[in-house]
């Protein structure tokens, strides 16, 4: 969203993002994730107390925790190899994004030499792009299956906020699932938290309740 040009679309995705998704009453349901994700860090780091900490590492395991489950949900990642994408996993792709979006492309500066792709990053950005895609594809059907399954669904995180308001017929501009790829593509992961410097210091942003 915070690459978006001003018009219809930015206004609608970023009042859904404050209304919707960013409000006091949806962070409030978000406590025990928080919560259960920092007893969890706490509870790894005093495990390997006595030893060598790379307290990165952790921090960064922490942070995506606590952010997928908020958006996602929990089931798409863990430590385990069996997940659809495990945390490993996940810090390589957001690794690969970063560095490709701030990587010098001659193409970018020397259009006639575009087509070359002399540094091989236009073919790492469409098989990044792939990757994502195919990963939130996953995920958004995923979601879809269980609000079709139950009547009397409740939104849970990010995406099924997003997903109920697809459905709203009174939207400016229509939530395609194109579209809904896009927010999260942007929305998701560390890039939430650029996103909410960028968008939010309204009083609804500050309203966030008192970690316990």
């Amino acid at each position: 969203m915070s690459w978006s040009p001003y018009g219809p679309y930015w206004r609608q995705a970023r009042k859904i993002y404050l209304n919707e998704v960013f409000n006091a009453k949806k962070l409030e349901s978000h406590e025990y994730i928080r919560v259960g994700e920092r007893r969890n860090f706490l509870s790894r780091l005093y495990s390997l107390s006595g030893e060598p900490v790379v307290l990165r590492e952790h921090l960064s395991r922490y942070t995506l925790s606590t952010i997928s489950r908020m958006i996602l949900s929990n089931k798409y990642f863990s430590e385990s190899e069996n997940e659809k994408l495990n945390m490993h996993e996940l810090r390589g792709l957001l690794d690969e994004w970063f560095l490709l979006n701030g990587v010098f492309n001659i193409g970018d500066w020397i259009p006639w030499l575009s087509f070359l792709d002399l540094q091989g990053y236009v073919k790492k950005m469409k098989a990044l792009y792939e990757k994502f895609d195919r990963f939130h594809n996953y995920v958004i059907d995923d979601h879809q299956v269980k609000r079709a399954a139950d009547k009397n669904f409740v939104a849970k995180d990010v995406v099924d906020v997003l997903l109920q308001q697809a459905e709203d017929p009174n939207l400016e501009v229509k939530l395609t699932k194109d579209s809904i790829k896009g927010l999260l593509q942007r929305e998701t992961y560390q890039r939430k938290i650029i996103d909410v410097a960028a968008v939010g210091r309204e009083k609804s942003f500050s309203t966030s309740p008192t970690p316990r």
